[in-house]
């Protein structure tokens, strides 16, 4: 399961902040689309490189969410990962994406940190139990998958 919140309430976040720093210049979202005119990104300063990287990562985001191949999932959230290294969204692709080509050890690392950085993020809890059941630990497959459901994770039907 994809999550792609973070990135817009990311993107969210700094336009707030360009908006603001361009004295309301009127600017405004839709539909998650950032709109902000040349005033805005020159007004804002250091801003400007910030949203920058930040509409790339969405994009990077919604690039390995539609990738064909597992490699080039991997690769576009590597890219997210580096240009927000927080996004544990982007941890748990990249850990599902990892777990597909056999890498059960890098999507365990993965899914882990997701859980780290977002300590409730229950679909994270269910892809490190896929990732355990992977390598053999039925145990520990079925810890995460309670806490998964816990937290409120319901599987596709």
């Amino acid at each position: 399961m994809i999550v792609a919140f973070e990135v817009a309430q990311t993107i969210e976040e700094l336009t707030e902040q360009q908006q603001a720093a361009a004295d309301d210049d009127n600017e405004h979202q839709r539909q998650g689309d950032v709109q902000v005119g040349m005033k805005a990104v020159i007004v804002a300063g250091e801003h400007a490189v910030l949203y920058a990287d930040c509409h790339n990562l969405q994009q990077w985001f919604k690039r390995g969410f539609a990738a064909p191949s597992v490699d080039e999932k991997l690769r576009c959230y590597t890219e997210a990962i580096r240009l927000k290294p927080d996004f544990a969204a982007a941890y748990n692709n990249r850990g599902v994406a990892r777990r597909r080509k056999g890498d059960v050890e890098g999507a365990l690392q993965d899914c882990t940190e997701a859980i780290r950085l977002k300590p409730g993020y229950a679909v994270a809890y269910n892809n490190r139990g896929n990732a355990r059941k992977a390598k053999g630990d039925v145990v520990g497959a079925l810890q995460d998958y309670i806490e998964a459901v816990r937290l409120g994770y319901k599987p596709k039907k």
